[in-house]
C-alpha cells in the first residue's frame, strides 16, 4: 500500500503544506524533517468501497432521502447492532469518512435544497454502507444485509459480502 503524508512545517509564522513519500521531503523544502508535523495518512480504498462510494454518491437527492428514510426504518430491526458489529480501526473509518464527506460536499446545497438536513442525513447512511462494504467479513450475511438495504432498495448494485456466518 502507497502511504503518502501531509506534513505541515511548524516553524512558528511559516507554514507549508506537502506531501511526501516517506521520509523524503519535497525539494521546495530545506528544512529538516524533524521540524514538521504529521497531520493525515492518506490511504487508498480497495477498488469495491470506491467505486461504491463513487456510485452512490451521484445519486439524486430524492434517492438518497429515500434510502436515508428506509436506514431509519431499519434501525430498530437490527441496524444499530450491527453497524456496532462493524470492527474498523481509526485509521480506516477517518479514511471512510473523508471519501464519503468529499463525494457529497459538492451537491451540499442541492441536497439541502430539496429537503433541509439531506447532506447530513446522506453523508451518515452512505458512511454506514461504505464501512460495511469496506469490511463485510466482520458481519453475518443477515448484518451485511441489513446495513447495506438502504441502497439494495432503491436499485444500487452492491458489491457481494463474504460474511463470517
Amino acid at each position: 500500500m502507497d502511504i503518502h503524508v501531509a506534513l505541515q512545517f511548524v516553524q512558528p509564522g511559516a507554514y507549508l503544506l506537502t506531501r511526501a513519500r516517506q521520509t523524503a521531503c519535497d525539494a521546495t523544502c530545506s528544512a529538516p524533517l524533524s521540524t514538521f508535523r504529521i497531520l493525515k495518512k492518506e490511504l487508498d480504498l480497495d477498488t469495491a468501497t470506491a467505486r461504491f462510494i463513487a456510485t452512490i454518491a451521484v445519486l439524486p437527492p430524492e434517492t438518497l432521502a429515500a434510502a436515508f428514510d428506509h436506514a431509519v426504518g431499519l434501525r430498530r430491526q437490527g441496524g444499530r447492532e450491527a453497524s456496532r458489529a462493524l470492527r474498523l480501526s481509526a485509521s480506516e473509518n477517518s479514511e471512510l469518512d473523508h471519501a464519503v464527506r468529499s463525494a457529497l460536499l459538492p451537491r451540499s446545497e442541492e441536497l439541502n435544497l430539496y429537503r433541509p438536513g439531506l447532506h447530513s442525513d446522506a453523508k451518515s447512511v452512505c458512511l454506514i454502507a461504505a464501512r460495511a462494504v469496506r469490511k463485510p467479513a466482520t458481519l453475518s450475511a443477515a448484518q451485511y444485509a441489513l446495513l447495506t438495504a438502504p441502497f439494495t432498495a432503491v436499485g444500487v448494485d452492491v458489491p457481494g459480502a463474504t460474511p463470517t456466518g
